[in-house]
């Protein structure tokens, strides 16, 4: 029986041009027999076309494991997809999987830089350096993953946007939800962990306490923590599902802006144009809560810290969307670079896609690990040509054709 495991190389499968770009594995023979293998299959480009060929061959012992290196000879930049199989015997495998070459970039420094991902299923260890090199400077993690992986944030120069409630654990609920800031757990972890974690959300979409009138009040008391940690972090809301001004309005009329310095919204679209403006969780909305800002007077940043458009990979379903639902996998980094600069336009400080789980079609990266979809290229390349950059206004070519410069 023969079994393949990719090896990722520090950074993942995403290569700078002065790198030795190549699809790493290794070929387990767990059976008694010596096996021959080969391997043979095509390298596609960003629109599917054509690269080049694959052929290699390998002599695997029995109860041994061989390492091999499928080599991208193309000198080109961008997307690369290696669909591959490998013969053995009376068996054979395919697989596919993707690999990107990219330049190297100098990333904008602290929260002046618009580029994150939001990571539930990741592994640290691979891909905070798969993200950095694509050229992110934030990670929307658990609150615990800057404590867990301190060393990896600080070696890769990284920052997390985290979700943190705020409460004691000392008192009897409900009492914990409303601790004074010196009993108050987002105190503390503002002190220790506020360089590490500058951008923090209370929690994610509003739904903590089921109950907005509980939960701007216990947002009120961990926004007051926070403060007295520190008067110039981004602290901002539960994440609003869409541009929900519903939320945003009962959280307001309770006084819990007062106790934020951001606003933090979640704007998708689905499952086509990312101006579609049937949904509040269009970015279409973007021009409602501008107007909503203005009559309430309220002035600050706004973030959005959740966005994406799922793209069905070799998934045959997915548990949340509708195959309608889906783009293609081109069709998803075009929208995610379209609707980035459509944030950077109305003036959105930080704009973070969703990148996970995989079995949803949310993903950026491969299931195995650090190795590029088509988006995460398309995004890569967003950050080398933007980042830093000032939006200063739309030049219409023709009629109903606009360029945002």
């Amino acid at each position: 029986m023969l079994k393949l495991t990719y090896t990722f190389p520090e950074g993942g499968f995403l290569f700078y041009p002065e790198e030795t770009a190549q699809v790493t594995f290794n070929l387990e023979n767990s059976g008694s027999a010596p096996l021959s293998v080969a391997i043979t299959g095509t390298v596609t480009g960003y629109y599917g076309d054509f690269i080049e060929d694959i052929a290699a061959s390998a002599e695997v012992p029995a109860a041994t494991s061989v390492p091999v290196a499928l080599p991208l000879r193309s000198s080109l930049l961008g997307y690369f997809c290696f669909d591959y199989t490998v013969d053995y015997g009376s068996g054979s495998i395919h697989k596919r999987i993707g690999l990107g070459r990219t330049t190297r970039h100098e990333r904008t420094k602290g929260t002046a830089s618009n580029f994150g991902v939001s990571c539930n299923d990741y592994k640290p260890d691979q891909h905070i350096a798969h993200y950095a090199k694509m050229g992110f400077r934030y990670l929307r993690v658990g609150c615990e993953d800057p404590i867990r992986y301190e060393e990896l944030f600080r070696k890769y120069d990284m920052l997390a946007t985290i979700q943190m409630q705020g409460m004691n654990l000392y008192l009897p609920y409900p009492w914990a939800r409303y601790a004074q800031p010196k009993d108050n757990s987002a105190y503390y972890y503002q002190k220790e962990w506020g360089d590490l974690a500058p951008i923090q959300e209370h929690g994610n979409e509003h739904w903590e306490e089921r109950n907005l009138a509980l939960l701007g009040e216990w947002f009120k008391t961990s926004g007051f923590a926070r403060l007295t940690a520190d008067r110039t972090g981004w602290y901002g809301n539960s994440g609003c599902p869409g541009v929900d001004l519903h939320k945003l309005n009962v959280l307001y009329d309770q006084g819990a802006f007062d106790y934020m310095t951001f606003i933090s919204i979640h704007a998708y679209s689905f499952p086509g144009i990312p101006e579609q403006p049937r949904s509040y969780w269009s970015t279409a909305r973007l021009e409602d809560l501008a107007a909503w800002m203005k009559e309430k007077g309220v002035s600050m940043p706004v973030a959005c810290t959740e966005q994406g458009y799922p793209a069905m990979y070799d998934q045959t379903e997915s548990e949340v969307y509708s195959m309608e639902d889906m783009a293609s996998l081109t069709a998803q980094g075009e929208c995610l670079v379209r609707s980035w600069l459509i944030f950077l336009s109305y003036g959105v400080s930080q704009v973070v896609p969703y990148n996970g789980p995989y079995r949803d079609g949310f993903g950026m990266t491969e299931q195995e690990g650090p190795a590029p979809w088509p988006a995460s290229m398309a995004v890569a390349q967003l950050i080398r040509e933007v980042d830093g950059a000032e939006y200063i206004g739309d030049y219409q070519k023709d009629e109903g054709v606009y360029f945002k410069v």
